[in-house]
């Protein structure tokens, strides 16, 4: 992730649909935000994996003309509506399938398919964008925590009172405190860059 310093260099790289290590790179950040997108549109496991490699496809064929202008809106806009269309163009076909299936069988897969809920993709789509960044946020800075850092800041986040995290610690409760801070402020750092890179 240190080489891509901002947004635009991520987008300019995947633009090269021949450069095979940037694509590859661009579909590992994006590929499990689209499945958890599509899975809180009440899509299946198969479903879900099917629609987040038919919204890379269509990113790979899209992206070399896709042309970044902040003042229209950001990429995640943008991924967002045709992640939407996908959907929407995946039941269509689905549901085309099912008038074929015998009367029973396509009761199943009716009752399914209707559970599918389009009208709030973007609301979705954000908050699953916000969990997504923030676990990836985690994940990019938890290594380089100090010890009673990460496992002070791990409590609070399971609402433990700060009295127990210091004695269950064995530090003060201002420390307690100064390591919540620093973590959050670190967390909060990384979450910017991730959303100016990939957002």
């Amino acid at each position: 992730m240190s080489e891509w310093n901002t947004r635009h260099t991520l987008l300019i790289r995947a633009k090269n649909n021949q450069d095979e290590l940037a694509w590859e790179e661009f579909a590992s950040y994006y590929r499990p935000y689209l499945y958890l997108v599509a899975r809180r549109m009440n899509l299946n496991h198969h479903d879900s994996e099917e629609i987040a490699q038919m919204v890379l496809m269509k990113l790979w064929k899209k992206l070399p003309e896709f042309d970044y202008a902040q003042q229209k809106g950001r990429f995640r806009g943008w991924l967002c509506t045709v992640t939407g269309n996908t959907v929407k163009n995946f039941l269509k076909s689905q549901k085309a399938r099912l008038a074929r299936y015998e009367k029973v069988k396509s009761q199943e897969i009716e009752g399914y398919l209707n559970k599918v809920s389009l009208p709030e993709i973007e609301e979705i789509a954000e908050s699953e964008w916000r969990s997504y960044i923030a676990n990836l946020a985690w994940e990019n800075i938890v290594d380089d925590l100090h010890e009673n850092a990460r496992d002070c800041f791990l409590r609070f986040s399971e609402g433990k009172k700060v009295a127990e995290i210091a004695e269950q610690l064995g530090v003060t409760e201002g420390s307690c405190y100064v390591y919540k801070k620093r973590v959050e402020q670190r967390l909060m750092k990384e979450i910017k860059k991730l959303e100016a890179d990939l957002g």
